[in-house]
């Protein structure tokens, strides 16, 4: 049997040899643009998971939901659901949790289902692949044309309060013309950024709010101008309230079905279908979007070739999420985006590179009841720009000098109360901590969930290693670790986590 007569046809042959003949035994078509890495090596099945979401079970805590104005989120029929409502402004979004942090020179790989509803109108939005507050890379109508969405270079509008000092009365805050009248209590100034943080969390829904030491965080939860009056006074307030960034919207494209340059078939975007988003970032590398077709093979339909076109890489932040989005724009119909599921890989084996973190602290009379030791918190802004990444715990070093066991567990997002959060390194790390001893009991009656338990013998200290618990946390989140000896005196303990920024 003779060798094909071409050997860069697309269908690659392997054979085995049977005297003077050659057999083929197998086909693989490795030259499909769907076989081959973003950066066009041949995949081979290597991808690594990052985010895997499915909806069969309801929204769970691997998932995060925004609705507003009428919008809503939910699952139905084993699918994540989005409307929009009737009302202008309404929204519905559901998406991973964790975001996917592309890897200098290894592709970023998206695959989800979709329906989009038929009923597409004007001043409305319905796409469903990658985003972030920032950045979209999806497939979707943008008013009644369908097409890949391709917006960039949002920005969120921040400023910091910084307290010098403050005594008790009403602070008059006011973020881009509007007042927020805020009672605080003598105390030091990083007690005043508390007690100004927790007030704007529980009366507003436009601002987000971090205390740091003496200062507030004040950062826009949405992109775009926000060109409005800004001021602190009152309760005997000196202090400053400096801009941070200046938000900025999207810079929006669509491109039309009809515009797209790959494969062309038939298909129904008001159907389930599966979808795949290929992004070799490195600033000004290639997109390539596909869609499966009735044989079940991905199609390209389209590639944004950015290479050897621009001057500025094509996204402002390589931190993306994956999920749906619909939202009214000005329309009062009510739509709906679906989809059962998505994933996210690495085309390759993913590490973090980055030097690991490290923070310790000693609590000195830990008692029978859980208490806290350190708390890590990733804050939401590093540099002036969003933090979008996340923190990955590798290590945990304990230590005890009582003479009986020790029970440590870890939590997220445990209820804390009064908080002082200090910087860890404020220029060069996302992380914050806090050293202020929080009782268990905050958070119920059965206290915070554990994410991770251990424990310390009589006078002992023990090492765990977090890698393989997958322990990561994002902007806003939380790690606390508790302990309690299991009777007797009060005790020492102390904890050091060791981890690395995925940013």
């Amino acid at each position: 049997m003779s060798l094909p007569k071409d050997i860069n046809d697309k269908k690659s042959q392997s054979y085995v040899s049977v005297g003077n003949d050659q057999t083929a035994i197998r086909t693989v078509e490795t030259h499909k643009p769907s076989n081959k890495s973003s950066f066009g090596d041949f995949l081979a099945d290597s991808l690594d998971p990052i985010e895997q979401i499915s909806a069969q079970y309801g929204l769970l805590n691997n998932v995060e939901t925004f609705d507003a104005t009428g919008g809503s989120v939910s699952t139905v029929d084993n699918m994540f659901t989005c409307t929009t409502g009737t009302s202008i402004g309404g929204y519905g979004v559901i998406r991973s949790k964790g975001p996917t942090i592309y890897r200098e020179g290894q592709g970023l790989m998206a695959r989800f289902t979709a329906l989009f509803d038929a009923n597409a109108v004007a001043n409305s939005l319905q796409f469903a692949g990658l985003f972030n507050v920032q950045d979209t890379i999806a497939f979707g109508y943008r008013g009644t044309d369908f097409g890949i969405l391709f917006d960039s270079y949002g920005a969120q509008e921040a400023h910091e309060l910084i307290i010098t000092t403050m005594t008790t009365g009403n602070l008059e805050l006011t973020l881009n013309s509007i007042l927020y009248t805020i009672p605080v209590t003598t105390g030091t100034n990083a007690h005043n950024a508390y007690e100004i943080e927790a007030w704007m969390k529980a009366n507003q829904s436009v601002w987000d709010a971090e205390q740091i030491e003496d200062k507030v965080i004040l950062r826009s939860k949405s992109v775009g101008v926000k060109a409005g009056t800004y001021s602190a006074t009152g309760a005997g307030f000196t202090g400053s309230l400096p801009q941070v960034t200046t938000g900025t919207a999207k810079v929006e494209s669509t491109i039309l079905q009809t515009d797209w340059n790959g494969d062309t078939f038939s298909f129904d975007p008001t159907k389930g279908n599966i979808y795949m988003i290929k992004v070799s970032y490195l600033g000004f590398g290639p997109i390539s979007f596909f869609i499966m077709d009735s044989a079940g093979d991905f199609r390209r339909v389209h590639t944004i070739n950015y290479q050897n076109n621009n001057i500025k890489p094509s996204i402002s932040n390589r931190a993306l999420k994956v999920g749906w989005t619909a939202a009214s724009l000005g329309s009062t119909t009510d739509l709906t985006v679906q989809g059962a599921s998505a994933g996210t890989f690495i085309e390759g084996k993913s590490r973090i590179k980055a030097n690991a973190h490290a923070q310790s602290f000693s609590n000195t009379a830990v008692g029978t009841s859980f208490e806290s030791v350190i708390t890590l918190k990733s804050r939401e802004v590093l540099n002036g720009k969003a933090n979008l990444g996340k923190v990955n715990i590798i290590r945990l070093e304990l230590s005890t000098d009582s003479t009986k066991e020790v029970v440590v567990k870890v939590c997220r997002d445990a209820v804390l109360g009064q908080t002082n959060f200090v910087y860890h390194d404020e220029l060069d790390s996302v992380v914050t901590y806090d050293t202020t001893i929080h009782a268990d009991s905050l958070n119920g009656a059965n206290g915070a969930h554990a994410v991770y338990e251990t424990q310390i013998g009589s006078s002992g200290a023990n090492s765990v290693d977090l890698k393989t618990v997958d322990l990561a946390f994002v902007s806003g989140e939380t790690i606390t670790v508790y302990a309690k000896v299991v009777s007797g005196s009060a005790s020492d303990v102390t904890a050091s986590l060791v981890w690395k920024e995925d940013l």
